[in-house]
């Protein structure tokens, strides 16, 4: 069973920044990747962002908090790597 996708408003935002054919690359990526396996395809996180994975999409991060009771991937930042976990 897939997991259901959300975003936060302000990952919704920094997606919109992004150019339109990464931004589909990287919502391919979602829906693909991590809905079907948010464990296998992402890396947890350490620090500030224990508890939270981190997807990889060329020289993109984003970064997503698994909530299993509700079958939900919770997309919470989109960015360039250098950026994106500050």
């Amino acid at each position: 069973m897939p997991y259901r996708i959300k975003f936060r408003d302000s990952a919704v935002e920094e997606l919109e920044k992004i150019p339109r054919n990464i931004q589909e690359t990287i919502v391919k990526a979602i829906d693909n990747r991590t809905a079907i396996d948010p464990y296998g395809f992402g890396k947890s996180l350490k620090g500030k962002w224990k508890g939270c994975y981190r997807l990889r999409v060329g020289s993109y991060r984003i970064i997503y908090e698994i909530i299993e009771k509700e079958v939900i991937v919770f997309v919470i930042k989109i960015g360039i790597r250098g950026d994106v976990y500050s």
